[in-house]
């Protein structure tokens, strides 16, 4: 006759407990994505349909998608974009982020950096791919509306990427190409230039 294991209460608690964490971790990961639906719906302010809808047809004159996106600082627009990938050849111009670079040309690096975040915010006809979203990451814009959402599989499509990327990158060596590249910028803070003897 076979002698049963037995498994101490504590540790299938413990156990229990993991599992619950790895299903609560899946399921924000799956609708990460979503968490907008549990938010009341806004409407579009009326004044700003027109803009959009004008610069979207911009990105038609050459095929590109069109999605419009307005940067808007205290009531006042300070970036326009649409999308110019097929226009320009350039992988990153999508409209998000041709909104951010119009408002970095127009009020400079520093004073765009300056600006209260609670009073910026970005409307785009279409939910930000991965890497716009990055970019809104980046430049502190936290206040984003879109009109239209991507489908789920989409969302699950990119993460999926973004997992295989973060897996297969690598590092290189050696480290210190990169530091005596910072160390000559001329803003670099000095007290990291130099590694600290004890």
């Amino acid at each position: 006759m076979r002698q049963r294991i037995r498994i101490p209460k504590s540790l299938k608690w413990i156990w229990l407990m993991i599992l619950h964490a790895v299903f609560i971790a899946g399921i924000v990961f799956l609708f990460h994505s979503k968490w907008h639906l549990f938010r009341p719906v806004s409407e579009l302010p009326p004044g700003y349909k027109p803009q959009l809808v004008r610069l979207a047809l911009h990105s038609l004159e050459t095929r590109d998608v069109p999605v419009a996106s307005l940067l808007i600082y205290r009531g006042e627009i300070i970036g326009r974009g649409y999308n110019t990938v097929v226009r320009n050849r350039r992988a990153g111009e999508h409209a998000e982020i041709n909104a951010i670079s119009d408002a970095l040309d127009s009020l400079g690096f520093r004073q765009f950096q300056t600006l209260d975040r609670d009073s910026l915010w970005l409307i785009t006809t279409f939910e930000p791919c991965m890497m716009c979203a990055a970019a809104l990451v980046i430049y502190n814009i936290q206040k984003v509306y879109f009109i239209k959402e991507k489908p789920i599989s989409d969302n699950l499509r990119q993460d999926a990427r973004l997992l295989r990327h973060f897996w297969k990158r690598e590092a290189l060596q050696p480290a210190a190409l990169q530091d005596s590249l910072f160390y000559l910028h001329p803003d670099y803070p000095e007290h990291l230039k130099k590694p600290k003897t004890p």
